[in-house]
């Protein structure tokens, strides 16, 4: 199996509190969907110039989240889809997302796993996702 190092560390910003919502999952949905928009929209932008994309190419980046019932040891779970140009393709191209909220197994801290492919769910990578999550302790 693949060895990944790779960590994204999502923060919220301080704006986010100051937004009036119903319910602590509506904040938590759309704090990741505003995460992980800004996380695509930098990882795109810094690439435009180095790749010479041409304007009429460039796509915004669009984020859907919604809850799902917990899978696992999760506390939440939650799917997505990320809709964004493929800059070394320059064609557009939506990534799936899986996002695993866990208690971090330290009071008050919690760790948030996102799992992303171009791959429908339950293709191969998938499953290879959900091994290297599992292996973890938090």
């Amino acid at each position: 199996m693949s060895s990944y190092s790779h960590c994204i560390n999502i923060v919220q910003s301080s704006s986010f509190t100051e937004v009036k919502f119903n319910d602590y999952q509506s904040r938590r949905r759309l704090a990741l969907q505003q995460n992980l928009r800004a996380y695509y929209n930098g990882l795109v932008s810094r690439n435009i110039a180095p790749g010479k994309i041409p304007a009429d190419k460039i796509i915004p980046v669009a984020v859907s989240v919604k809850k799902i019932r917990p899978e696992g040891k999760d506390r939440e779970t939650f799917t997505g889809t990320i809709r964004m140009l493929d800059y070394m393709a320059q064609r557009p191209m939506i990534l799936n997302a899986s996002i695993h909220v866990k208690e971090a197994g330290l009071p008050g801290k919690t760790v948030v796993v996102v799992e992303v492919s171009p791959q429908a769910f339950g293709h191969s990578p998938w499953q290879q996702l959900d091994e290297i999550q599992q292996g973890y302790t938090f």
